[in-house]
């Protein structure tokens, strides 16, 4: 079952969200260890293992392919294949973070965890996917990157004069303890340019399978997971206490320090020094890796600040398509240029109101999950609804969920993640309806 929080001023209740009648949501399976985010009204969960503690009855842990992209306001499910991510279309131990500021309508980037053949997916490159087309591509990065590990944390901020920044903390480089405290530092992507920069510091304890999450402007919380540092070995048997009161940490990330408490008055964000110094010796973009990434951060993110940018709710979609049609566009807020006259904007108003009736009239979305079984799939773009105060939560606690189960580690807090053991794995392909 899905959950959902209802918030109400410093307090809020939970409640179960029960799909429609008509939705595909039994089609569904029970997962852990997957790669969760959200944000514009969609939800995210890639890929995951089942087990026995997901699954009653199953002997082996099976590792499960696709994404599963669910729909905030229309309660709509789609099982998305997920093959440009990972040759299996397989994702475990890693994170994900919704990037609203590019791409027509956002774009979710994916990093660390393992892929096909329980292989650590490398850092030379970031897979970007857009729900939009329900296209995945990747882009190559600069700077000093983070090691290719497990169980990191990351979140983003909108920076100022139009970047953004996701910030990677933490993760397990397998069985390097080393490597693993190494990671205790904290790093910032910054978009467009994929430029990494490092924290200066040198950490003392490494941190894995906890979670981040920006609160107060410009800090980041730090919570659980599993501290090793040198005197320690890197299972979760032996595990050192956690250095933090209540095994919670503050980051301020326009510094790029941790902090000793949480700041109720700090300033809003701005984009850290040492990127904006890459930025005025570089510029803005990097060299692209291909002509669809070049796209998602040039050409239709030109006005994201004040537009509403949504697909329509009735385009139809034609089969082998990647790319949004002639109707999954329905505008937005159209800003007037200064200085024309009342009768030119009028006109440009009328003009777009005339194509916008004639895309709707090409179709309706059906919301149908598409069949990946066969070579040329249908693929549904999904409509991405205005944003309420009812955010259905794709990955809780330990409590039984229909999206996900979590395990939590050995810490004060829960962790997002299990050890996978790293072999044995089945491959199983999500069912789609």
């Amino acid at each position: 079952m899905l959950w959902q929080f209802i918030p109400s001023g410093n307090t809020g209740s939970w409640s179960q969200a029960a799909p429609p009648p008509s939705s595909n949501f039994s089609t569904l399976v029970r997962v852990s260890s997957g790669l969760y985010a959200s944000g514009g009204g969609l939800g995210f969960a890639l890929g995951g293992i089942r087990s026995a503690g997901t699954s009653s009855g199953l002997a082996q842990d099976t590792l499960v392919t696709g994404l599963v992209m669910y729909n905030m306001s229309s309660q709509t499910w789609y099982n998305i294949s997920a093959l440009g991510y990972s040759p299996a279309g397989v994702a475990v131990e890693g994170a994900a973070q919704f990037v609203p500021a590019f791409g027509t309508a956002g774009l979710l980037f994916i990093f660390g965890g393992k892929g096909t053949n329980d292989a650590l997916a490398g850092t030379d490159s970031v897979s970007i996917f857009d729900p939009i087309s329900q296209q995945w591509s990747v882009q190559s990065v600069t700077g000093t990157k983070p090691q290719p590990a497990t169980a990191p944390c990351v979140v983003g901020v909108q920076g100022d004069n139009g970047t953004y920044e996701i910030f990677w903390y933490g993760g397990r480089v397998e069985e390097d303890l080393y490597g693993t405290i190494s990671e205790g530092a904290v790093y910032v992507l910054s978009l467009p340019s994929f430029n990494w920069q490092k924290q200066n510091s040198t950490p003392l304890t490494g941190r894995y399978a906890h979670s981040c999450n920006v609160v107060g402007n410009r800090q980041m919380f730090a919570m659980g997971g599993v501290v090793v540092n040198t005197s320690s070995d890197i299972y979760y048997s032996n595990s050192i206490q956690d250095p933090w009161e209540k095994a919670i940490g503050v980051f301020d990330l326009t510094a790029m320090e941790w902090k000793d408490s949480y700041d109720p008055r700090a300033p809003s964000y701005v984009t850290p020094d040492a990127v904006k110094d890459y930025y005025r010796k570089n510029g803005r973009e990097p060299v692209w890796d291909n002509d669809v990434v070049k796209g998602w951060f040039t050409k239709s993110s030109l006005s994201q600040t004040n537009s509403s940018i949504v697909p329509s709710s009735s385009p139809t979609s034609q089969a082998g398509s990647s790319g949004t049609n002639g109707g999954a566009i329905a505008g937005g807020t159209v800003g007037g240029v200064a200085g024309l006259a009342l009768i030119a904007f009028s006109c440009l108003y009328l003009i777009q109101l005339r194509r916008r009736r004639r895309r709707r009239n090409n179709g309706k979305l059906t919301g149908a999950v598409p069949d990946f079984e066969h070579d040329e799939p249908e693929y549904r773009k999904p409509e991405l609804p205005a944003m309420g105060n009812t955010r259905p939560e794709m990955d809780g606690s330990d409590k039984a969920s229909e999206m996900a189960q979590k395990e939590v580690a050995t810490s004060e807090l829960p962790a997002n993640v299990r050890s996978s053991g790293g072999s044995g794995y089945q491959s199983y392909k999500m069912p789609a309806r």
